[in-house]
């Protein structure tokens, strides 16, 4: 019975993976069925990343506190590819997503960038299961490459080389541990220029079997969704000469050379320059900690500042209705004293007209008194014919 295959696609972040892993589905061979959705302007075909593989591999970067754009990476994960069981739970799930991947398939592809550093823990979870590895390494022009990075995500361009030249050197390194027949290497450039025959010629350099249909090539490799092409300049950023010069070894070896070793002394002195890189990235990744958390306190502080000003905002708001009830009781103030003074000098007329009133009927008491005096001294007849004289 024939070993079942894991091919892996490796390449770094924008190199065209998408497009060569559209063309070898194509051949029918087998990606999964939970892959990545297209994202316009990003991939507009496709990534042909399954979900679950996606995720694992950033909890294994994340369980060595890395991220996929962290620029020196690969020793930090030399344990988990070294040993996967020191994964923990991460290893079993990977095992369980090979073991569903393969159930009873020949030929497994899987494609993600960050199986570049990765590659080493998936072979030995593959081999588990009972498969063999293969793998196809394409490389794109790093210039292409930083633009693309700089497009989607802002990557600038010394950080887009330190990548770049990580990703390369993982990749063609693990190449170069796999027998020559089960790897291949090539360009973005050759993809493009000839789909068909550049991804027969992987295929079969990797000892497959199989043959990409023309007419879903044409589909998945497409001149125009290419939007970043290198000129003749000088690639741009720290570390852009040796970028450039790994780049054009790798493209410049004959394939017998591709798969040795010890003729990889570029990569060699790569790794070197990148160990001395680390611990400056590390100042580095610590500085930028200290302004995140200090952008992160800012933040805070501009939050609590806002609700600070929305609570003044609103204390205007009450201290304005508050005045506006004010003016209005001082209207109802004023006129409640006017009412009060009308009501007293209304009341003053009273007490004056009382007491004048008062000094008549005192008057009057006084006429009547003296009538009563008269009345008692006159006889009654007089007193009558007065009182009816002065009546009529």
């Amino acid at each position: 019975m024939q070993t079942p295959r894991a091919l892996f696609i490796l390449g770094m972040h924008r190199s065209g993976t998408s497009a060569l892993s559209g063309a070898i589905a194509s051949a029918g061979v087998y990606f999964g069925d939970d892959l990545l959705e297209a994202e316009a302007g990003v991939n507009d075909k496709g990534f042909w990343e399954h979900r679950e593989l996606v995720r694992l591999n950033e909890a294994l970067l994340a369980h060595a506190e890395l991220k996929w754009f962290t620029p020196v990476a690969a020793d930090a994960l030399s344990a988990v590819c070294e040993a996967p069981e020191l994964a923990g739970p991460l290893f079993d799930q990977a095992r369980s997503f090979a073991r569903k991947l393969l159930s009873g398939r020949s030929l497994v592809a899987i494609k993600d960038p960050r199986l570049c550093l990765l590659a080493p823990f998936w072979q030995k979870v593959f081999a588990l299961e009972g498969a063999d590895c293969c793998a196809i390494h394409l490389l794109r022009h790093p210039a292409e490459v930083q633009a693309s990075l700089l497009r989607r995500d802002g990557i600038k361009p010394d950080h887009a080389n330190a990548l770049w030249l990580e990703h390369a050197v993982c990749a063609q390194l693990f190449c170069t541990t796999l027998p020559a027949a089960m790897s291949a290497v090539g360009s973005y450039d050759q993809l493009m220029r000839s789909p068909g025959t550049t991804t027969e010629h992987f295929l079969r350099a990797c000892g497959l079997s199989v043959s990409p249909e023309p007419t879903q090539i044409k589909e998945w490799i497409q001149s125009d969704l290419r939007h970043h092409k290198a000129g003749s300049q000088q690639l741009a950023g720290i570390l852009g000469e040796r970028t450039e010069a790994l780049f054009n070894a790798i493209m410049g070896s004959k394939a017998p050379e591709l798969y040795q070793p010890d003729r990889w002394s570029p990569c060699e002195e790569t790794i070197s320059l990148l160990r001395q890189l680390a611990e400056q990235y590390e100042d580095y990744n610590r500085t930028v900690m200290e302004l995140q958390s200090s952008r992160a306190q800012l933040d805070q502080l501009g939050e609590a500042h806002e609700q600070a000003l929305a609570i003044l905002a609103n204390r205007d708001t009450q201290i304005a209705d508050l005045w506006q009830q004010h003016e209005a009781l001082g209207q109802l103030h004023t006129h409640a004293q006017n009412v009060v003074e009308q009501r007293d000098q209304a009341l003053e007329a009273l007490v004056q007209r009382c007491t004048s009133l008062d000094a008549e009927v005192a008057q009057l008491n006084i006429v009547r008194q003296r009538l009563e005096e008269l009345e008692s001294r006159l006889p009654v007849r007089i007193y009558k014919k007065l009182f009816l004289r002065k009546k009529s």
